[in-house]
């Protein structure tokens, strides 16, 4: 199996950085290790949406207009309120489940320190810099790839001919 580093090529930045509270740093150097975060757990509950995400959403009609064709029966706007409410708990369920299966750890690629990440750990915050090349490399080298099945009936995809 091949390594495949996406959307890597035309960063020009030269540092990665990871801002981090002293029980964080303690940890990283203990475990030597990157912790990852399951996206369920961030405040922000739009992690990892994406732009076919935002595409769905932009169709739903939760209230009806207030320049609404007149020539559409009130019935038919609540019919189309209704089914966009049940679209959109279904987009709801299915980015949450994405999110418990998906796991991140934030760095920032940079070839500048960033002062709003200074502002948010303030004086009891911590920075890590690596050299992106050389931080690639030892992610790329820490990873065993895997190459047999991890399906449970035996059955897997097939890798791309790339």
């Amino acid at each position: 199996m091949k390594w495949d580093t996406h959307h890597t090529k035309e960063i020009t930045e030269k540092y990665v950085y990871r801002y981090l509270t002293i029980d964080k740093l303690i940890d990283f150097l203990d475990t030597n290790s990157i912790y990852l975060a399951r996206l369920d757990t961030f405040e922000d509950n739009l992690e990892n949406i994406e732009p076919y995400d935002i595409n769905e959403l932009k169709f739903l009609t939760l209230s009806k207009p207030e320049n609404a064709n007149p020539e559409i029966f009130e019935q038919l706007w609540e019919n189309i309120i209704e089914k966009s409410k049940i679209r959109l708990n279904e987009i709801q369920e299915y980015l949450i489940e994405k999110q418990k299966k998906r796991f991140v750890s934030c760095w920032i690629l940079s070839d500048v320190e960033s002062f709003g990440m200074w502002d948010t750990y303030g004086k009891s915050g911590f920075v890590i810099r690596f050299e992106r090349e050389y931080f690639q490399k030892i992610i790329k080298e820490s990873i065993t790839l895997q190459t047999g099945s991890t399906a449970k009936n035996g059955y897997s995809i097939p890798p791309s001919a790339d």
